[in-house]
């Protein structure tokens, strides 16, 4: 290491030569490439450059289109919508509270006939 950005060579019996090298100086360029990979291994998890191809992700519908550097793969994804059943449990509920004001099924009165006095025994 230099104390600074000059080299003496003493050369035997002659001469001494002092050598800039302050042009030579890269450690801040050092330094924003260290910067710069640190960042890129922390957002992609590798330091590989060419396994950076997804271009766009989008969900179009019920299809889910990945679009890369061969083009875009869809995937169908419509047996995974809910939306209907989920639509019918909730309307089920909604009746089940309005008719009776609980979701107990344990607490329904089902023993009366016709003609039965409920209020004298």
């Amino acid at each position: 290491m230099l104390p600074d950005s000059n080299l003496q060579i003493d050369i035997e019996n002659g001469n001494s030569a002092t050598v800039d090298l302050s042009a030579l100086e890269e450690s801040a360029d050092i330094a924003q490439v260290a910067s710069d990979l640190q960042s890129h291994v922390t957002a992609d998890g590798d330091l590989s450059s060419t396994n950076e191809l997804n271009t766009s992700v989008t969900y179009t519908g019920t299809n889910l289109n990945v679009t890369d550097a061969g083009g875009t793969l869809t995937a169908d994804l419509s047996s995974l919508e809910e939306s209907a059943d989920i639509a019918q449990v909730a309307s089920d509920l909604t009746v089940t509270l309005h008719a009776d004001g609980d979701l107990s099924s344990t607490n329904e009165f089902t023993g009366a006939t016709t003609g039965t006095d409920l209020c004298h025994s």
